[in-house]
């Protein structure tokens, strides 16, 4: 049935579109949350809304990702990078990164051909592109098995705080104005975390006391914001953001604006098949131990990975199927980053202690996953660990065939696994394995509430959608075709590990409109409120 409802869901699109052009079809509707004169801010009579994820993506969808021309530095003619497969390439292919830098920037361009790289390679300076002929022409086999954790392409920006203030009164949801104690050491343009102390006060609040404890004490980023305006000419400072504040401050937490050193920009990695498994009969000790990962992001921002797919090496020394070892693409405290049209598929290691994640986000804001597969995964997409992961978008995604191990077929979907993601959009997502937001209580080292006042919107698929969020969470269009679970009876003796999951999340989730995404207006909740911001912001 699962293959026939994919063979025919193509054909069904086809024959919706048609009639959709012909007229306008009887049974369009809108959500209620969501009408034609919708603004950001507006809310219904019990606090209900929808946030305005239109600030995701690179350079906040404003332009389009470029195409860089150069300088051109080619690997195998400029730098004799062994494009065969035979011999190491990673060094040749280092120099070129590095001669890339010294220059400026440019592209770091790998023609077609076979690259076996035994050492990883980092990038420090921005404007570096690395890019190959097409998928499944130039292919990287990252063959380094010596480290217990590594990143086979990292950007890398400096993190370190030259400059912070405290906030001095609250910050209501939405606003885009912080009250400062002092913002001399800051300039219009500056880039921005904004941030607080995971206080007693703050779990508390939440009913996590208890169960939220890795970060209790230490002062994490929310919010990465560009500076638009200061006013130095009242007390306290006045200080105007690029993005809204996406959840209330109370400044009495410990709330401070800070400024890091640099964030690595216009970077950008295309046209690659990408692979890293270990060989064949890696003990189990020792790969327990092991993380690689494929691509990373740390303190970035307006860059992009596209054109990306994972690919089985071949050989006797490797397993019959696997592409990865366990992680794909990561992105640690970055924001407006665009990942689209990419592939990944068939993770090595999947079971428990963080392995399997394909698309993982830590601490990041306004990151747009547009088009991207994740096959064979443990979470084919997932926020982790940190705070601080909010207004992301996931549109037209597919997350397939998750399991928890290879020994192990129970479901391993795509979720909010740590850490309360805010304000985050499933857009147009296939979900054949499934999405979870849910209180996930003392798993992995205190998950506790792992989203809020996040929407699914028009996804389809063969899996389960279950939510839980803490506060307001949605699910507007879901397909009949996916299981949802958004509300069980609390009141019941011995819930069930799945029920417990519920506890402390009421009033339960928002759902409207379910079997009825095919006919809801807009299709694409991300692509609407962008036409709406930027026509906006064109008549301004």
């Amino acid at each position: 049935m699962k293959l026939q409802n994919r063979i025919l869901k193509p054909l069904r699109h086809v024959v919706l579109a048609a009639c959709i052009c012909a007229s306008a079809h009887a049974d369009a509707w809108r959500s209620e949350l969501f009408p034609s004169d919708w603004q950001p801010g507006q809310s219904d009579s019990q606090g209900r809304f929808l946030h305005d994820f239109s600030y995701a993506g690179y350079q906040q969808g404003a332009v389009e990702i470029p195409v860089v021309a150069g300088p051109i530095f080619d690997v195998v003619k400029d730098f004799a990078a062994d494009a065969s497969g035979e011999t190491d390439a990673s060094v040749a292919i280092q120099t070129a990164i590095e001669a890339a830098e010294a220059a400026g920037g440019g592209v770091v361009y790998l023609p077609e051909g076979l690259y076996r790289c035994e050492k990883n390679f980092t990038i420090r300076r921005s404007h570096i592109v690395i890019r190959g002929a097409g998928v499944g022409k130039t292919r990287l086999l990252f063959a380094d098995y010596s480290s217990s954790k590594t990143v086979n392409i990292q950007f890398l920006g400096d993190d370190a705080v030259i400059e912070e203030t405290a906030l001095t009164a609250d910050v209501a949801n939405y606003s885009q104005v912080l009250l400062v104690e002092d913002a001399s050491g800051f300039e219009v343009g500056d880039d921005v975390d904004v941030g607080w102390v995971i206080t007693d006060r703050f779990v508390e609040a939440h009913g996590m006391t208890g169960t939220w404890k890795p970060h209790n004490g230490k002062w994490l980023p929310f919010f990465l914001l560009n500076i638009r305006s200061i006013d130095r000419s009242t007390t306290p400072h006045r200080v105007e953001v690029d993005t809204p504040i996406r959840y209330p401050i109370q400044y009495l937490d410990g709330a401070t604006m800070r400024k890091r050193k640099r964030f690595i920009e216009e970077c950008g990695v295309e046209n690659l098949s990408l692979a890293n498994p270990m060989l064949a009969g890696t003990t189990d000790d020792y790969a327990q131990s092991v993380r690689r990962q494929l691509i990373n992001f740390r303190l970035a921002k307006n860059c992009w990975v596209r054109d990306i797919a994972s690919f089985k090496p071949e050989g006797e020394e490797f397993d019959a199927k696997y592409h990865l070892y366990d992680k794909g693409i990561g992105l640690l405290r970055s924001k407006r980053i665009t990942v689209e049209n990419c592939v990944l598929q068939h993770a090595q290691r999947r079971d428990a202690g963080g392995h399997g994640y394909f698309y993982e986000l830590t601490a990041c804001n306004d990151v747009l996953f547009n088009k991207c597969e994740g096959i064979g995964a443990r979470h084919a997409f997932t926020t982790n660990w940190y705070f601080g992961n909010v207004g992301n978008v996931y549109l037209r995604c597919v997350s397939r065939d998750g399991t928890l191990s290879d020994w192990n077929n129970n479901l391993g979907p795509s979720d909010f696994h740590h850490s309360l993601a805010i304000a985050s959009l499933v857009d147009s997502c296939t979900l054949d394995d499934g999405w979870q937001a849910m209180n996930r209580g003392a798993m992995s080292g205190g998950a506790g509430h792992t989203a809020t006042e996040s929407v699914f919107w028009n996804c389809d698929g063969e899996g389960v959608v279950r939510s839980a969020q803490y506060g307001w969470g949605y699910l507007i269009g879901l397909s009949d075709s996916l299981e949802v679970m958004a509300k069980v009876n609390l009141q019941k003796p011995n819930l069930n590990w799945l029920e417990k999951q519920f506890v402390g999340t009421e009033p339960f989730d928002f759902v409207e409109g379910r079997g009825r995404g095919e006919f809801l207006e807009p299709q694409s909740l991300y692509e609407a409120q962008l036409k709406l911001r930027l026509s906006e912001r064109s008549s301004e």
